[in-house]
Formats: C-alpha cells, structure tokens, sequence
C-alpha cells in the first residue's frame, strides 16, 4: 500500500467538487473524480484521475470507488459533492418524478458512494464527507425536494458516524450557503447580482467553490481527527442572520 493519501470526489468536474479535487491535488494527495457527463469529465485537469459514473446507480457507484482504490492501493477519503437543485415549483405543483430525481441523485447518489468506500476506508480508518446545504436548516420558496434531500443528508451523516466510529471512520458534512458554482452561477446572471453586494448574508456575497473546498479537505484529513457526525456550515453568516431576522420580526 502506498503511503500517498487517496481521495475520491464525486461530481468532481466542475464546481465545489472540482475545486476539491484541485485542492487536494495541492496539498499532496492523489486524487479521483467521478461525474456523469463524459465531456466535462475529458477536461478536467491533468494529474486528477477521472471516472465516468452516475452515482445514482449503486452498481456504477461501488465500481467507481473499487476502480479508485485499485489503480491507487487504497482509498483514505471520499467526498461527495454531486447534486441538482432539481424544478423551482410550489408543493402542490411537485410530481413523484420532480421529487425521485432531486432524491435519487442527491440523496441515495451521496449514501452509494459512501456505502461503496466502506471496506477500503475501514483499511486505512479513513473519512466521509458529505456536502449537504443551509437548505438543510432553513427554508426556501420552490426548493422542498433540494431542502429535503440536503436535510436528509445531514441525519444520514449523523447515523453513519456513529455506526462506523468503531472502524475508525470519519463522517461529516458540510453545509454550504449559496456559491458562484456553474449551476448556480445563471441564477445570480438572472438576478443581475453578479459582482454586485448581496443581503441573504452577512459577508455580503455568494461563497466561491474553493471556500467550500478547503473546508472539506480539512474535514477529510488528520487535522479534523477528532471531529465526526457533524455539520459545518459556511455560508458568510447567512442562516444565522436569517435566524436574527426571524427573531427580530423582520423579513
């Protein structure tokens, strides 16, 4: 076994999880990502090992975590960073199909790759990290499926902490506020918000990928050794001053 930390990051091609994938790159690690979309995947950058997957599918998930390990010796972290924000619709608008797809590809895509790493993260005690949303802790309009599956992932976080701390496994995740991601990018363009002060939070901007990013290789790595079964959130203040206003009366 090579004594190199291995890292695989799920919906590593673009955004949070690319910029993951980059940062562990930096600080020494190997490092794999897997997407769904083959042509994204192809520009990923040289040095990160890439595999098509849709994590979606528990088969496709487990051979993409086995095939990491493999080419690698063995496996010390994964992070999974995939996910949709699925149909901006009221609830009573919201077909079984608007909430199996958010919940399939958020939700169980997230549970395959960490169900999959168990047995090569049990062999080097390593860790988990699970990238939920400050959807999980707050609501808002049109986004029930995406609140719910984030919500869920947190209390999955919590039950596999404590099933697989006598492995020696680590599992957190991270709540991130709103981030300058492809897939969030058009709703800031729509907005006309980009470049400009924003008020959902106190630091008065969207996050950046690489803001979430050295979170999570933080959270993966032996400086977070003692931390497992829980949820840092890091969205420049925004659930706490949602909470002020709240409080407060305000809106």
């Amino acid at each position: 076994m090579t004594d190199e930390r291995v890292a695989l990051v799920t919906g590593g091609s673009s955004g949070i999880g690319l910029a993951t994938a980059r940062r562990f790159r930096d600080e020494g690690w190997s490092v794999a990502v897997c997407g769904r979309d083959g042509g994204r995947l192809a520009a990923v950058d040289d040095g990160i090992h890439t595999v098509q997957a849709d994590m979606a599918d528990d088969v496709a998930a487990r051979r993409a975590v086995d095939e990491t390990a493999e080419r690698f010796g063995r496996l010390d972290a994964v992070v999974c960073a995939h996910g949709v924000i699925g149909n901006f619709k009221p609830i009573e608008e919201l077909t079984a199909a608007d909430w199996l797809e958010v919940l399939q590809i958020n939700l169980l895509g997230q549970v395959n790759a960490a169900q999959a790493a168990i047995p090569h993260l049990r062999a080097t005690r390593g860790a988990v990290v699970l990238v939920a949303s400050v959807n999980a802790h707050q609501a808002e309009p049109l986004m029930a499926p995406y609140g719910a599956s984030k919500a869920a992932l947190v209390n999955f976080a919590m039950y596999a902490a404590r099933e697989l701390a006598t492995d020696g496994i680590r599992v957190n995740c991270i709540a991130p506020g709103w981030v300058l991601t492809p897939m969030a990018r058009p709703f800031f363009e729509e907005a006309g918000m980009l470049g400009k002060p924003v008020a959902f939070n106190m630091l008065g901007r969207p996050g950046e990928p690489e803001e979430i990013a050295s979170v999570a290789v933080f959270l993966a790595g032996p400086g977070a050794s003692f931390m497992t079964g829980t949820t840092v959130i890091v969205d420049g203040g925004m659930v706490t001053q949602m909470a002020g206003l709240e409080a407060a009366g305000g809106d």
